[in-house]
């Protein structure tokens, strides 16, 4: 049960990030 909790913050810091880098190249 950790264990998917934890790959589910891993997946979710990863598209924020993907997110974050797109916005900042598009402004």
């Amino acid at each position: 049960h950790l264990e998917c909790v934890t790959w589910f913050q891993i997946m979710e810091n990863s598209v924020h990030t993907n997110v974050v880098r797109i916005v900042r190249y598009m402004t």
